[in-house]
């Protein structure tokens, strides 16, 4: 008999995420008869679920609360479970859904595999209950991927066989995330012709490392005064970003571009001279950058990278071939590594191509996707 799985997540297209992201670019290399989807209902799904790609069943999606939202899976699961004879289920985050996976596991025998993406040892360590239930989730799984070494590492520390523990890095689309691409308009948008780009795609928290690069830009201007700063994204830090950026007078410097399409992004990669996006540890929801999927896009687009040394950033970014990592405290660092590739153009094109040699290589999505099979082939 065939495994017919479930993936029940919060983040799927076309909510931007790198999670999203990433199921949606694994799960449309298996085979969508045996794969299912259960995902929020959200405006434009009809295009994604319409798509042939993958199979996927939408929830309602009025609520933020965990909570509720918890509820509302446990009335559309028994249903689906049954109708579409589904015997593994895959939960895309330890707290909440994978607490679903442990409850289903236990009162019905049914096995599931779970997610995990680095931070949320630190992020409940303080907090005995959620411990605990991490604990018991990642223990009774079936198997633990994780998307980088350090996420391992970290699940690692809850005591659980190694074997359990299978790692799946985020990978990249080549075919779409590539060098070339036509962006004369998007400069002529933005009045880029004869200037220096950085870039950073992200969401606008903390972890990312943004405000960062606002407070280093002055003495990059002051060495390449033909530098602008591009800023892809939105999130709960872009109030307070701007404000920065205007108590810094550095508004004809930074744009925030705000949203952009998945399908618009590799122009924007193509726009750059140099992705930077220094990533940094914090404290409350979100700690530290598990893997960096935007790192890899910005390679596959032959562009040099600039990240943060935390987290998982080491297996996206290879220090000194395909970028350079360094330690955000240390602004002078930073600053010296974009103005050492704005003024270096061999540097910056050599870098560039072993970035795409790289991500051509080592981050195919089929390969994923097999990965996954194999561990669902397992249980």
């Amino acid at each position: 008999m065939n495994k017919r799985t479930l993936l029940v997540t919060y983040d799927f297209p076309p909510i931007v995420s790198g999670i999203g992201s990433f199921f949606y670019n694994t799960w449309r290399f298996l085979p969508s008869a045996d794969n299912f989807i259960l995902a929020p209902r959200v405006k434009g799904a009809e295009a994604i679920d319409n798509s042939g790609r993958v199979k996927v069943f939408r929830y309602i999606n009025w609520f933020s609360s965990p909570a509720i939202r918890s509820l509302i899976l446990l009335f559309y699961l028994p249903l689906l479970l049954t109708r579409e004879r589904i015997n593994t289920l895959i939960c895309a985050v330890p707290v909440s859904i994978g607490v679903i996976g442990l409850g289903f596991k236990k009162f019905f025998h049914l096995p599931y595999c779970v997610f995990y993406y680095g931070g949320e040892f630190d992020k409940y360590k303080r907090n005995k209950i959620f411990m605990g239930i991490i604990k018991m989730v990642v223990r009774n799984a079936s198997y633990v991927i994780t998307n980088s070494g350090y996420s391992s590492k970290e699940v690692e520390k809850f005591g659980i066989d190694t074997s359990k523990i299978i790692k799946i890095t985020p990978g990249v689309d080549t075919e779409k995330f590539r060098p070339g691409i036509d962006c004369f308009l998007l400069k002529k948008r933005y009045g880029l012709e004869g200037k220096k780009v950085l870039l950073t795609v992200a969401r606008l928290v903390k972890r990312k490392g943004v405000e960062v690069v606002i407070q280093s830009l002055p003495k990059i201007l002051d060495a390449c005064p033909e530098v602008i700063y591009l800023i892809v994204g939105t999130g709960e830090e872009e109030v307070y970003l701007k404000r920065l950026v205007k108590e810094k007078g550095l508004e004809e410097k930074v744009i925030f571009v705000g949203f952009v399409s998945d399908e618009e992004l590799p122009k924007y990669y193509n726009l750059c001279d140099i992705y930077v996006m220094p990533n940094i540890i914090t404290e409350g929801d979100e700690t530290l950058e598990g893997f960096g999927i935007s790192f890899v896009e910005a390679s596959a687009c032959a562009k040099p990278c600039i990240g943060g040394l935390s987290g998982g950033v080491e297996e996206a970014v290879e220090e000194g071939k395909t970028g350079f990592l360094v330690n955000p405290s240390n602004t002078d660092i930073l600053i010296g590594r974009i103005i050492w590739l704005l003024n270096d153009e061999k540097l910056r094109r050599s870098i560039g191509d072993n970035g795409r040699q790289k991500t051509a290589s080592d981050f195919k999505w089929q390969d994923r996707a097999q990965k996954l099979r194999d561990i669902v082939d397992a249980i």
